[in-house]
C-alpha cells in the first residue's frame, strides 16, 4: 500500500454500499460478507496510506461516512448494519491508538441522501423532503474538516431534517 508524503490534513472516506436486504441468519450469506468488505476494507487502506504520515506529524483528521440505520437498526439490513459497527469499531481503535497525537477520527452517521440514485432504488419512498441532499450532507463533512471542535464525539449523528 502505497504511502502519501504530501500536505494533506485530513480524508474522507464516504465508500461504501447498502445493496438492499441482507438478513442474517445462521449462515453468513456471501451476499454479506460481501457487504462488510466493501464498507471496511476502504477504511482499512485508507489508514494504512495515511496513518503513517499523520502520526510522524502528529496531526491529520480521518472521517468516515456511516449510517444512520444504525441508530434504528433493522434485521433486513443485518448486513450492512454489521458492516458500519465494524468500521465504527475501526475508527475507535485507530482513536484509541492515537489518543497522544492531535490526529482525529470522526464516524459521520448520515440518513439516505436525496440524489437521483436513491430514488431509483427505493421507489417507495415519497416524502424525500425529510432527507438532506448530497450537497448538504457535504457541507457538514465540510463543517467538520473545518470546525472539528464542534463535534467532540467520535460517532456523530446528523440530525434528521426538520420537516418543512
Amino acid at each position: 500500500m502505497a504511502s502519501y508524503s504530501k500536505k494533506i490534513d485530513a480524508v474522507i472516506n464516504c465508500t461504501g454500499t447498502h445493496p438492499g436486504i441482507q438478513e442474517i441468519s445462521e449462515n453468513l450469506t456471501d451476499e454479506v460478507i460481501e457487504i462488510i468488505g466493501k464498507n471496511v476494507k476502504p477504511a482499512v487502506n485508507i489508514y494504512q496510506a495515511f496513518l503513517p504520515v499523520f502520526m510522524k506529524r502528529k496531526s491529520g483528521h480521518f472521517i468516515h461516512v456511516s449510517s444512520a440505520a444504525l441508530d434504528f437498526f433493522e434485521g433486513s439490513e443485518a448486513g450492512y448494519c454489521a458492516s458500519k459497527s465494524a468500521l465504527e469499531s475501526i475508527i475507535l481503535c485507530f482513536q484509541n491508538l492515537s489518543k497522544e497525537d492531535d490526529i482525529l477520527h470522526h464516524a459521520v452517521r448520515l440518513s439516505l441522501t436525496d440524489t437521483p440514485l436513491a430514488r431509483k432504488v427505493c421507489p417507495d419512498i415519497v416524502d424525500w423532503e425529510k432527507f438532506y441532499t448530497a450537497e448538504e450532507n457535504a457541507s457538514y463533512l465540510v463543517d467538520m474538516m473545518e470546525h472539528p471542535e464542534n463535534y467532540p464525539k467520535t460517532i456523530v449523528s446528523i440530525p434528521y431534517r426538520p420537516i418543512r
